[in-house]
């Protein structure tokens, strides 16, 4: 699907919130930032970012309701909790909002690489391919966490479908998505670089069936990653302690 210039639109803050918040999540749960240490000052995480103070803000607001950090008037912010260390899981409702997610994309997903597989065209592919090959860089070779390149890889394939409707339906869950892979690395502790490579390997599986243009393959396989993402996110879920 080709995107005419005056489709692209200014990158939303909410999205901009959503990339600080994923780096300084993935800082935490890994421990680099641990409990007890201090975030940089909000100018410092401004500079750093190059986003504006009321981004930075919305991040650190974010992270505050998730009862990770907690800041006090002199002492900045400082790291209170960190899931990989912690047994606390995420709310009942939180794990359901989740589910529904990947119920709904089990529904959309499968039929937007079906379409696709039928109609890409060379540049399609390459968007895709490049999509795949960012992923896979970071989560394997650099060891790191990025949702919004996952995101990128679904989006691609959505795109190929050369159907807006499908495009606008995979875009529209885009934020759910991106909560969604934050709330399963809540319930997972921390992202193994076993399941990244599982990620990857799917990834790359339905890219392929795509170039070849085999449609019902490319649904199944589709569909399978979704189901897959579900297991994985039940199979390592916390259980929460008795009071």
């Amino acid at each position: 699907m080709r995107i005419e210039s005056g489709d692209i639109k200014p990158v939303k803050r909410e999205r901009l919130c959503e990339q600080v918040y994923d780096v300084l999540f993935h800082r935490i749960v890994t421990g680099e930032l641990g409990e007890g240490a201090r975030l940089p000052s909000e100018h410092a995480l401004c500079a750093s970012f190059a986003v504006s103070r009321p981004v930075v803000r919305d991040a650190l607001d974010q992270l505050r309701k998730d009862g990770m950090v907690a800041s006090r008037r002199g002492s900045g912010t400082q790291v209170v909790h960190s899931p990989g260390q912690s047994g606390t899981a995420p709310s009942v409702e939180k794990i359901d909002e989740l589910l529904q997610n990947l119920e709904f994309r089990t529904i959309v997903e499968p039929e937007a690489a079906y379409l696709a597989a039928l109609r890409r065209t060379g540049a399609d592919l390459e968007v895709i391919r490049t999509a795949v090959e960012a992923f896979e860089h970071v989560a394997v070779i650099e060891g790191q966490n990025r949702y919004h390149l996952d995101r990128a890889f679904h989006v691609a394939v959505a795109a190929a479908t050369s159907n807006r409707r499908v495009y606008e339906a995979v875009r529209a869950i885009e934020y759910d998505i991106g909560h969604g892979v934050n709330l399963a690395r809540h319930l997972a502790r921390f992202d193994h670089l076993e399941r990244r490579k599982a990620v990857c390997a799917e990834h790359r599986q339905i890219f392929e069936l795509i170039r070849q243009q085999d449609a019902d393959a490319a649904r199944v396989a589709m569909r399978g990653h979704l189901e897959q993402a579900r297991i994985r996110m039940m199979n390592r879920r916390v259980t929460v302690p008795k009071m």
